[in-house]
């Protein structure tokens, strides 16, 4: 976790969730560019929140609690309680799991670690959904720039699976992704990187996006 993340994450769940929700806090975590070193003075702060139940009155009582957050004004990310959780489908669970850095509790408390099984899963869907996505856009509208890299950002969680696949090992940092993988996967790793669109990235988004769903 990147020294600025703890700060922030530390002092959002002592100042905010801490006197919003007492002993009802069974798990709070740090995802996204925060925790994993890669952000800018625009990134989000992703934060995962999980209660003992999740109750209407609490999504007002988390809104207050963000709301006074001034620290950090991008905040994002999850919140559900115990019961959800439990019920969630596996494989929308791996990146949970696995790019969640734990502040309080530990998920496996509550859930049991995902595996290949669960991998292969979030691929087969997740690429599925990126390819509709891309296919769409290429035939009805033009896809934007912001547009673009989102769908980069989204296939970047697809390159950690597969690595995850193939070394046994869960890597979401940028930079040792680059590392360790090659081909389509590492175009997507070095563009998102360095900050630009590949020439012609819808394309580069279509042919990965069959890789993924035809190894898996």
């Amino acid at each position: 976790m990147d020294v600025l993340g703890e700060i922030l994450i530390t002092d959002f769940t002592e100042q905010r969730l801490r006197p919003a929700f007492g002993e009802r806090i069974r798990f709070i975590g740090l995802q996204g560019s925060f925790r994993r070193g890669e952000q800018t003075f625009s990134s989000d702060l992703d934060v995962v929140v999980i209660l003992d139940r999740l109750d209407p009155g609490d999504l007002i009582r988390y809104r207050e609690a963000a709301a006074g957050f001034e620290e950090w004004p991008n905040l994002c990310g999850f919140l559900c309680g115990i019961a959800e959780l439990k019920s969630w489908p596996r494989y929308d669970l791996f990146t949970l799991y696995f790019d969640t850095e734990p502040v309080v509790g530990c998920l496996s408390d509550w859930i049991a670690p995902p595996g290949p099984d669960e991998a292969r899963e979030y691929i087969r869907i997740g690429a599925a959904g990126l390819f509709h996505e891309t296919v769409h856009r290429a035939l009805y509208g033009q896809p934007s720039e912001e547009a673009l890299f989102a769908a980069l950002k989204s296939a970047r969680f697809l390159v950690a699976a597969r690595e995850y696949l193939r070394t046994g090992r869960y890597e979401g940092q940028l930079a040792r992704l680059a590392e360790q993988c090659g081909g389509l996967s590492r175009a997507v790793v070095s563009a998102l990187r360095e900050h630009r669109l590949p020439e012609d990235c819808a394309g580069l988004l279509l042919r990965f996006c069959q890789e993924c769903l035809e190894q898996v």
